[in-house]
């Protein structure tokens, strides 16, 4: 008998646009029970959360960087002018504030939003490519943040559940890998013949 996967919503609701990040029935009953502080009995909750809370997820539906995680920000500024998000329980959380935001050692966010409430980190694909002049590139497992300008790779992310996550270890660019990579091992790398071959080659050509 096939499996029946069900499919959940946590719907958001920034700046008068609604959207929708998909979630299976467990993760999006297990954001429900999200304590407010950390619970010092184990329990199942965790699975997702322990393995999601600090994680940022790339989401291509909203419109702006999102986190309840005050401790996060590098600079931050309160500002009353931004309209409540709607978070897993129907319950609507405040903006509190915006500002900047470093996720990983390679990557800074301007303009992050702060709704003490929100149970998960959201990083809009539409503000990162706005602000960083780049393109995010999604593929079944994968995918990939890259300088429109350089075509350096400046970032990657990794499908977890269904979902895109930023990876917290720098991004290996190919173009700096090649880069890096001297004449002499090009010149092995290719199977040419090593260098005292071709200087014995070319002594019996001068004596010839």
């Amino acid at each position: 008998m096939a499996n029946v996967y069900q499919q959940c919503a946590l719907t958001v609701n920034l700046n008068e646009r609604v959207h929708t990040i998909p979630l299976n029935c467990e993760e999006y009953e297990q954001l429900l029970r999200r304590p407010a502080a950390p619970s010092a009995t184990p329990s199942s909750l965790g699975t997702f959360i322990a393995s999601h809370g600090e994680s940022w997820m790339i989401d291509s539906g909203a419109t702006s960087h999102l986190t309840g995680n005050r401790s996060s920000f590098l600079t931050f500024s309160t500002s009353p002018k931004f309209p409540p998000v709607r978070v897993a329980d129907g319950s609507y959380s405040p903006i509190s504030g915006s500002g900047t935001v470093r996720p990983t050692d390679y990557l800074t966010l301007t303009n992050v939003l702060f709704a003490p409430k929100f149970p998960v980190n959201l990083l809009s694909v539409n503000q990162l490519t706005n602000t960083h002049n780049c393109s995010v590139t999604f593929y079944p497992s994968y995918c990939v943040i890259q300088d429109l300008q350089t075509r350096r790779t400046i970032g990657t992310g990794h499908e977890r559940g269904g979902l895109y996550f930023l990876d917290t270890t720098p991004p290996v660019d190919a173009r700096a890998l090649s880069a890096s990579v001297s004449r002499l091992q090009w010149h092995s790398r290719l199977g040419h013949p090593s260098l005292p071959t071709l200087q014995k080659f070319y002594l019996l050509i001068r004596l010839a």
